[in-house]
């Protein structure tokens, strides 16, 4: 049965598809229905093109908010600028920036480019300007006036401001970024610093600052402060010349009477002051607590920043308790 079934198999033909049994007429056949389907087309398109629908646009009023707060294309909402301030802020008080920027979802890149853009707009702020104490003169009147409050029984008069100085730990400096990298290097404290000088008030906030001078070179005294007027004058320590304009502490040396102890203890009492101001700046941020590892460039953008933010706080420490006293 198995073998009479077979022989008919043997002799049958193997038949496929049309297309594959002759591929060049099937093409010609595609074309000639493709020109079939365009002329249709054309024939039946309308002699007159018809008016165009304009889209349905959105009421902008209703959606303003969404144009402000758009999404980009990580699908998270826009950083919004009280965002912005506090990666700034954490950053500055000694926040890891991996850490921030990944709460935020940012990259490297785009959190140091948000938190520089925070900088310069607070540096750039006229509301959060450094007040020189040589303004003017109703200013010089006043910082005195507020020394001479805190001076014991006002032995004192006539101080318009106590300076200092504070080396500001960085990283080196490449050759590209300063023509003598070595300058930076103070022999003192064994590390590289930018030295800044800075006069405070007697809230101890900055009414003054320099930082152009490499850790390793003698501090100066702008010429603005050395002339100021007669009967007023700086404090400071014993790192600063002695002059008209600045007063420094009898040394151990110089102290010979009752008297040079008595005045090193007033003198003192005001210089406190900036020695509070510097501290006030490290502890509150701890990004000082350790080298300063941004682009020389911005070191002092950084310095400057973090100046300006205790003086805007006891500012509004004094307006509050100003505020509280007239209740």
């Amino acid at each position: 049965m198995d073998l009479e079934i077979a022989k008919p198999l043997e002799n049958a033909t193997m038949v496929g598809p049309g297309w594959m049994v002759n591929p060049q007429a099937t093409q010609g056949h595609s074309r000639l229905l493709f020109v079939a389907l365009v002329g249709a087309a054309i024939v039946e398109a309308p002699q007159q093109r018809e008016a165009c629908v304009f889209r349905r646009r959105l009421d902008w009023n209703a959606h303003s908010s969404d144009e402000i707060k758009s999404t980009n294309r990580t699908g998270t909402d826009q950083l919004q600028p009280e965002n912005m301030l506090q990666m700034t802020l954490s950053w500055l008080a000694g926040g890891n920036y991996m850490t921030i920027r990944g709460l935020a979802g940012m990259s490297p890149s785009g959190i140091y480019g948000c938190m520089h853009a925070v900088m310069d707009a607070m540096c750039h702020c006229p509301e959060l300007r450094i007040h020189s104490p040589t303004e003017s003169q109703e200013r010089i009147h006043d910082l005195a006036e507020s020394f001479t409050y805190i001076s014991k029984d006002g032995v004192l008069t006539g101080c318009v401001g106590c300076i200092d100085g504070w080396l500001c730990h960085i990283r080196a400096p490449s050759p590209y970024e300063v023509p003598d990298e070595a300058a930076f290097f103070s022999g003192h404290y064994q590390k590289f610093g930018v030295n800044v000088q800075a006069i405070c008030d007697a809230f101890s906030r900055f009414t003054g600052y320099c930082m152009n001078f490499p850790g390793k070179k003698k501090w100066s005294l702008s010429k603005e402060i050395i002339q100021l007027p007669v009967g007023f004058y700086l404090v400071g320590d014993n790192a600063y010349p002695l002059s008209d304009s600045l007063l420094v502490p009898f040394n151990k040396l110089e102290l010979k009477s009752r008297k040079h102890s008595d005045f090193n203890f007033y003198l003192n009492q005001l210089r406190i002051r900036i020695e509070m101001a510097f501290g006030l700046l490290v502890n509150k941020w701890g990004i000082f607590k350790r080298s300063l590892v941004v682009d020389f460039v911005n070191v002092k953008k950084v310095i400057k920043t973090c100046m300006k933010l205790p003086n805007f706080c006891i500012d509004e420490r004094i307006k509050n308790e100003e505020s509280a006293k007239r209740l």
